[in-house]
């Protein structure tokens, strides 16, 4: 099942989501722009407790011309995700897309 787990055009820390039991998993970042250079980052973050996060992996970086995508699998039993998006190119959007 794919979740948009977040879509923002500025920094922000996505909601939680509940990953339990699905794992492993995969994450899809895409940034747009209307035109010109685009870039941002996302890390994800886990948790097992909802309070307590960590990052887990890289941050997921794409970088292009209108638009980029990159994405990772991750294989950790965590029971919660959310993105953290810590960079965005100006007049951009990103969108984080969760596959379980």
């Amino acid at each position: 099942m794919i979740y948009n787990i977040q879509t923002t055009s500025a920094v922000a820390v996505g909601p939680l989501v509940s990953l339990n039991p699905h794992y492993p998993f995969s994450v899809q970042v895409t940034v747009t722009a209307a035109s010109g250079a685009v870039s941002g980052s996302v890390t994800i973050e886990c948790s097992n407790d909802s309070v307590h996060w960590v990052a887990v992996g890289t941050a997921i970086a794409p970088s292009g011309t209108t638009t980029a995508t990159a994405g990772q699998v991750f294989t950790a039993p965590y029971a919660y995700i959310r993105a953290n998006t810590t960079a965005i190119s100006a007049a951009s959007s990103i969108t984080v897309l969760l596959n379980k």
